[in-house]
């Protein structure tokens, strides 16, 4: 069987987008589920190996895509059989130069207009932690590709992180 690209998954699992609540950790195929394997406990040791996986990987697949879930997309049923199908199909693909995938995984509220602007601050929430890893990533591959992938509501929360990433750093 051959090897799936390494998976890394941030799960903001609080209802209130106020007071972010990460899970960490990896992600892997077991049977035709992908599954979360892996936690971290702190946001620290989260970092320092992903900081590894980076530190390996090859010239030709040094890529990061950010895949970002949509609303509910949570659901662990959803979740393990969309994810399964994704990294068979896409993540897997030897077609692209990526080498690493980070799910951003995150709760939302049931009423959906509630939910579209939470989708906005849970977005702002993960800046942080990616401005970490992509500045140590863009030192160790400057010219590597960056690609997020958003399924539904995941676009309100690529809206959230890119209108905070910009302020932060407008380059």
């Amino acid at each position: 069987m051959e090897e799936s690209l390494s998976h890394y998954f941030i799960y903001d699992k609080a209802k209130n987008p106020d007071i972010p609540k990460y899970a960490l950790g990896q992600m892997h195929i077991k049977g035709k589920k992908l599954v979360k394997s892996l936690d971290f406990a702190d946001t620290i040791t989260f970092v320092e190996d992903i900081q590894k996986t980076i530190n390996v990987l090859p010239k030709d697949n040094n890529g990061i895509i950010i895949y970002i879930h949509g609303y509910q997309a949570d659901n662990i049923y959803f979740m393990q059989q969309s994810g399964y199908v994704l990294q068979q199909n896409i993540f897997d693909s030897p077609q692209h130069t990526f080498g690493l995938v980070i799910s951003l995984q995150w709760n939302s509220v049931l009423i959906y207009d509630h939910a579209v602007q939470n989708a906005y601050k849970k977005g702002q929430n993960f800046v942080a932690l990616l401005q970490e890893i992509y500045g140590y990533h863009q030192t160790n591959h400057p010219s590597a590709k960056i690609s997020f992938l958003c399924h539904s509501m995941g676009n309100r929360v690529f809206q959230g992180i890119y209108n905070q990433w910009i302020q932060l750093n407008p380059t």
